[in-house]
């Protein structure tokens, strides 16, 4: 007899976010509101768990977009995408 797992909505949409996912297609991914996600994403900034990608990240210059300039190597060193 397989079990099955119950995975959250909460975590299915931080496992979404992880993988790099925007907003609208985290909260699609997770099955869950726009709104849900967007509070969700605020309590995980609140608390220090998330931050905004609206740097290297958001802008496609980043160690993982193949830039490996050392600022950007030194800003995104320790970031699970980088390889």
């Amino acid at each position: 007899m397989a079990s099955t797992q119950f995975v959250s909505p909460v975590q299915r949409l931080r496992e979404a976010l992880a993988r790099g996912c925007t907003l609208e297609a985290a909260a699609a991914q997770a099955q869950v509101s726009k709104a849900f996600a967007t509070v969700v994403i605020e309590d995980m900034q609140r608390r220090g768990h998330a931050t905004s990608a609206q740097s290297l990240c958001a802008s496609g210059l980043g160690a993982c977009h193949g830039n490996k300039a050392p600022e950007v190597m030194l800003h995104c060193s320790g970031c699970p995408l980088v390889t």
